[in-house]
This record gives structure tokens, C-alpha cells and sequence, in this order.
């Protein structure tokens, strides 16, 4: 895994992802998931916000996002992306953009990612970690609540949290060994207990050497789901709360359940990969 959150920041948003069903509750939920309290608010959650069934009838999702950077001596950069993925359990990435004019195609196919520039191919191993490890983000940051149901998944609950926008329940994961991509990493996700939404992410590392936090806003209902058309992300300060800002994600033409098919996501002949 690459150190620090500079490969966190870059995966596909996410973003949290919510549901909801058309005046029906669903229940569907995977039997393995704990009934104590952190439990129990996942579930409530999903229950909320569209139910297990809603969420597993989507395939896959394309979208474009406008990223913004901001750099400590205030220097911004934008760059525009075009997004398609797969959603759980599989996890197949395609990321394309124009970046200082050259056009960049970033992929996982499943199993190896791969990285190409202006039609070349990019040998670079740290490149080639990026986007394997952003692709693999990607599940953690785009599929809340669905993805807390995880087998392996360990759920805390923290307590509840006032701040200006709300109301929050807490609830921290973990993941045991073999389950989650990186066991070393802390989760911290912030449901509104108005709305159930997941409108905050706190994120570090075992160490707590690294971290950030994540606030998401601008939902709107999209195929039956609601989505975060906005998420900006922060630096964490010494107390905990949100330092310098760092980047501004916009969504625009989000669609699922698109017509891509697995050639989408397979790798050039020529390619170096990474698994």
C-alpha cells in the first residue's frame, strides 16, 4: 500500500453512497451482520436509505468528476475525469482524464491494474500501485452503508457528535485480517440521525501518522439513489477537527447499470501490470 492518504484522496469518490426505495422497505441483509448497537445502526441505515435488494440491482456506475487541488501555498489545479466502474464484489475501474494535455487511462481489471499515457503504456511501478490501490478505495469510499456489511468488517460505536450541520451517530471500522484491503487502517463514518446519510468520513492509519477527513453534501436522487454531488476533503488537525482544505470533488452525469461490458476494464497487450 502507498503510505499516507495522497492515494486515498485520488480514489473515486467517495464517496457514500445512499439509497432510497420507492415506499418499500427491503431486509435482505446479510445474516452475518452484528445485532449490537454499530450493527444495528448499519442496518437501520440501509433500511433507510433503499434496502440490500435496491442496492444489489446496480451493476455499475459512470460518472464525471471535476477535481480541485489545493496546495499549502494556495496554488489550485483542476482536472476533469471521466469514471466507469463495477460495483461490489467485483471491482473493475476505468479512470480517463487530460492532464497537462496528455490524456491518462487509469484501470483494474479485476485483478492487475494498469496505466496508460497518451497510448503508451506506463511502466512505473509506483503508478501502477496507485491505481491498484485506488481502485480498491474506491469499494470503501463508494459503497457505504452496503459495504459495512462485510464479512470481517468490526464495528464500534463511538457515540454521538454534535456539529454545525447536525446531529451524528459514529460508528468506527476495522477489518479483521484477510478482509479489508489494509487491517492497519481506522474507519470512522458519521451518520446524520435525521437522515441517515453518511455526510462525514474520518480516515488514519494505525499509527494515526496519517489521516484526513472527508465531508459529503449536495445529494440528489439518481435511478432510485441518492448520491453526493460534492465531497471535500481536509487535512485533520492536532484536535481532531478539520485543518487545511485539500481537494473539492464535483459529480456530474451520473448514470448506473450502463452498457460497458468487461472489455471496458481489460488491459492493452502491451501494458505492464500490477496485482
Amino acid at each position: 500500500m502507498i503510505s499516507g492518504m495522497k492515494w486515498f484522496l485520488n480514489v473515486l469518490p467517495i464517496l457514500a453512497l445512499v439509497a432510497i426505495a420507492d415506499g418499500e422497505k427491503q431486509t435482505s441483509f446479510p445474516e452475518h451482520l452484528s445485532t449490537d448497537r454499530a450493527g444495528r445502526l448499519v442496518v437501520t441505515a440501509i433500511e433507510a436509505l433503499g434496502g440490500w435488494d435496491h442496492w444489489k440491482s446496480k451493476r455499475n456506475v459512470q460518472y464525471e468528476r471535476d477535481s480541485t487541488r489545493f496546495e499549502a501555498d494556495g496554488k489550485a489545479t483542476r482536472e476533469v475525469q471521466f469514471h466507469k466502474l463495477t460495483l461490489p464484489p467485483e471491482v473493475q475501474v476505468r479512470q480517463e482524464s487530460v492532464r497537462d494535455g496528455r490524456t491518462v487511462i487509469t484501470a483494474f481489471d479485476g485483478a492487475k491494474a494498469w496505466v496508460m499515457e497518451d497510448g503508451k503504456p506506463i511502466t512505473d511501478e509506483k503508478r501502477l500501485s496507485g491505481a491498484r490501490n485506488s481502485s480498491f478505495g474506491t469499494q470503501y469510499m463508494l459503497c457505504v452503508p452496503f459495504k459495512l456489511a462485510d464479512p470481517g468488517a468490526l464495528l464500534e460505536y463511538l457515540g454521538t457528535v454534535k456539529l454545525s450541520n447536525g446531529t451524528f451517530d459514529r460508528v468506527k471500522v476495522t477489518y479483521r485480517p484477510g478482509a479489508g484491503d489494509d487491517p492497519s487502517h481506522v474507519w470512522t463514518y458519521y451518520f446524520n440521525q435525521k437522515t441517515h446519510f453518511m455526510e462525514r468520513l474520518d480516515w488514519s492509519n494505525a499509527e494515526n501518522t496519517s489521516h484526513s477527513i472527508s465531508e459529503y453534501s449536495d445529494f440528489r436522487k439518481i435511478d432510485g439513489l441518492w448520491w453526493p454531488m460534492r465531497r471535500i476533503n481536509y487535512e485533520k488537525d492536532t484536535r481532531g477537527d478539520r485543518g487545511r482544505k485539500t481537494s473539492e470533488l464535483v459529480y456530474k452525469n451520473v448514470g448506473f447499470n450502463n452498457a460497458f461490458g468487461p472489455e471496458t476494464f481489460t488491459k492493452p497487450g502491451s501494458a505492464p501490470s500490477l496485482r
